[in-house]
């Protein structure tokens, strides 16, 4: 009977995943983010979730999103440890918080018990657990700071003056045409670099 429900829940966890990925444009103009909720999920205002990105559903109300987040594709937030299960026959589950105005990067893990303090950017890939300072840049894994998110911001302005720049009709989201692209792409190739709105 454990082997049918867990099969069963690889199965759901599957499917909601192929969906999402399906779109692979920001979920939270609607269903991922009222589903969330309904589970349990505290969500801020403005919360993007981008392409297939994860909050563990199974323990979301766990969860805290402030206001201002942006979580990058393939990222994943969990709360609970299911390793421990097999130890101890229990599984270990911790809050997670994510303050107001954070990044998480692509593919980036936060485990449970984290924090994520407000501001603060976590890197593609960054493997998170514990607390995460205010206002900074972390990465790698364990991930470990390597800036302030002032410095951070106050290169990529200073950059702006010399980088192509590009306004958001050159996203996928708005329909960017072949020719655009490929525009694009050049200019970033010349430059090593660009932005787009």
């Amino acid at each position: 009977m454990q082997i049918i429900l867990m099969i069963g829940r690889i199965l759901k966890r599957a499917y909601r995943i192929v969906i999402h990925q399906r779109q692979q444009v920001p979920s939270n103009s609607g269903a991922y983010l009222s589903y969330l909720r309904s589970r349990g999920c505290r969500i801020g205002s403005n919360v993007r979730i981008i392409g297939c990105s994860g909050i563990d559903d199974n323990h979301c109300w766990h969860i805290t999103l402030g206001n201002n987040v942006t979580i990058a594709p393939g990222a994943y937030i969990l709360a609970h440890d299911a390793s421990t299960k097999s130890l101890t026959g229990y599984t270990w589950i911790s809050p997670v918080v994510v303050e107001d105005d954070v990044f998480i990067g692509a593919h980036a893990v936060v485990l449970p018990g984290s924090r994520l303090g407000k501001g603060s950017i976590i890197a593609a890939g960054a493997v998170v657990k514990g607390f995460v300072r205010p206002g900074v840049v972390v990465a790698g894994v364990p991930a470990e700071v390597i800036g302030l998110t002032d410095d951070y911001r106050a290169k990529h302005i200073s950059r702006l003056a010399s980088s192509p720049i590009f306004d958001s009709s050159f996203t996928i989201e708005l329909g960017a045409s072949v020719e655009k692209r490929l525009m694009m792409a050049e200019r970033i190739r010349d430059a090593g670099g660009g932005y787009v709105e």
